[in-house]
């Protein structure tokens, strides 16, 4: 099994090379669909620290444009072969800066998190690159207490739970971000992912939908989204979702479980040459 390596820091630069001097969120999402997206915090001169790494896995950093300087930038890397990242946002195109479609948040913008928060936040991360999941559930409730609108806390620690296959645990976690900001995407894919484990597929589809709705080029969505179609028996727009992901050449879980369910799809259809293709690329 790959072990986990720790930690990793990065710096993110302005589109003009300059020091990015305000506190950001960014995404570290991974190709292996085992790992739930988590959001860190720049630290107001640019720093951000990543956890939760694997050697040897593809990661990458999204930031969300501003809608104003920078365009959505999406930064890959190997974990275990780089010793820091670099991200250099990308020059906001005039097409984005009149739709702003891919700006973060209001709440994200206006809320900024406690520095003690912060701080029992980061010692979290910290807590599960060392895979002592224990601590970091302390210390993540514990950034929830300093500070009850840290969307972001209460994010990661669901993220937890369902890394530990606690769903129903998961839950609730979710709810409570969603309710605080309803924009979040990351507590709304979690809630749609944690809900498909749990069964509840009719539940998950307008979850996953609103969560598709909001990041129509994110694959997760369509994977998970396909899953819950094809346990409710809505064929046709799971199989079209579903071959987004063979189409984009979807890797780890992720993409096995979109054959998996590809070759549960064609057999409910009848289509057994399908079905039996799909699975053989399962396997």
């Amino acid at each position: 099994p790959l072990q986990a390596q720790g930690s990793l820091r990065g710096r993110i630069f302005l589109p003009s090379g300059e020091l990015l001097a305000q506190s950001i969120p960014c995404i570290l999402s991974s190709e292996d669909a085992r790992f739930v997206p988590e959001t860190n915090y720049t630290d107001g001169k640019g720093w951000f620290f990543l956890s939760r790494l694997r050697a040897n896995q593809r990661y990458s950093i999204i930031v969300e444009s501003d809608g104003e300087t920078w365009a959505t930038t999406t930064t890959w890397f190997f974990a275990g072969r780089e010793q820091f990242v670099t991200v250099m946002l990308l020059p906001l195109g005039p097409k984005e800066a009149l739709s702003k479609s891919s700006t973060v948040s209001v709440y994200q913008l206006q809320h900024k998190p406690r520095p003690d928060a912060k701080r029992a936040f980061e010692d979290g991360q910290k807590a599960l690159a060392e895979r002592n999941m224990d601590l970091a559930r302390q210390k993540y409730r514990q950034a929830i207490e300093l500070d009850p609108g840290y969307v972001s806390a209460y994010n990661d620690l669901a993220a937890l739970e369902i890394d530990e296959k606690q769903y129903a645990e998961a839950e609730p976690w979710l709810r409570t971000a969603m309710e605080k900001d309803p924009e979040a995407v990351l507590p709304l894919l979690n809630l749609g992912i944690a809900l498909n484990h749990l069964g509840r597929y009719r539940e998950a589809v307008p979850i996953l939908r609103k969560n598709l709705q909001l990041r129509p080029h994110w694959i997760s969505p369509k994977v998970y989204l396909g899953i819950a179609l094809v346990e409710t028996g809505e064929l046709e727009e799971a199989e079209r979702l579903l071959l987004r992901g063979v189409a984009t050449n979807t890797s780890g879980l992720e993409g096995a479980l979109v054959y998996l369910y590809l070759g549960k799809l064609y057999a409910m259809k009848g289509e057994r040459e399908k079905a039996i293709s799909a699975w053989e690329n399962y396997l």
